[in-house]
């Protein structure tokens, strides 16, 4: 993560009939998730949706990428390695997940894109 800062929080239920609620201080930690531009790995993804084989399409040439797919549950379904064909494009095969939405998260030397897709 980029940035952690703690901070303090006061709660305070308001009913709609004007009565307010006990007021609870919580501790909680903020956390920058966003990438900086030079740390995002661009590609697009075709095609969308997709029945059995995603095609990745990278503006260049990247070595040991590590992919994962991710269902809305957040749990990952599918990982490996990527690998290019001389037009920068990879194939994932993805017949045997259900139909859904799911991320595709890909990393390679410190950068790392993320994109979402449907299966049919």
């Amino acid at each position: 993560f980029n940035n952690v800062n703690n901070a303090t929080v006061n709660v305070q239920e308001n009913a709609s009939n004007g009565c307010k609620g006990l007021l609870k201080t919580i501790q909680v930690n903020l956390v920058n998730t966003s990438l900086k531009e030079n740390n995002k790995l661009q590609f697009t993804a075709f095609p969308n949706p997709v029945e059995a084989k995603l095609s990745v399409k990278f503006n260049h040439e990247i070595q040991g990428a590590k992919y994962q797919i991710i269902d809305v549950l957040g749990r990952v379904v599918n990982e490996g390695i990527m690998t290019q064909n001389t037009d920068f494009i990879s194939s994932l095969n993805v017949s045997n997940l259900p139909a859904g939405i799911f991320v595709l998260q890909i990393s390679s030397h410190e950068k790392l894109g993320v994109l979402t897709f449907v299966k049919e």
